[in-house]
């Protein structure tokens, strides 16, 4: 398995487990895209994946993307 999600403008990360042990990948995916998330949060490279790892990396995703659309300021309605 191999993934590489943009998180931001300048930051890509690319990963091959969900549960390495030594990196929360969500953790930090969302730390990113809180902190820095600059552009919509998407899926570059994703290969090798099983049905169950492609279910969360949607479930990851929409996540991310969650994140990214509360951080955006909300214009005020005008008549």
């Amino acid at each position: 398995m191999r993934i590489t999600i943009q998180l931001c403008k300048e930051n890509r990360l690319t990963f091959f487990s969900f549960n390495n042990g030594e990196m929360d990948i969500v953790k930090i995916t969302k730390m990113f895209v809180t902190n820095y998330g600059d552009c919509t949060p998407h899926v570059v490279e994703a290969s090798g994946l099983t049905p169950k790892q492609e279910t969360q990396l949607k479930d990851l995703i929409k996540d991310l993307v969650d994140i990214y659309e509360a951080n955006q300021p909300q214009l005020k309605l005008q008549f």
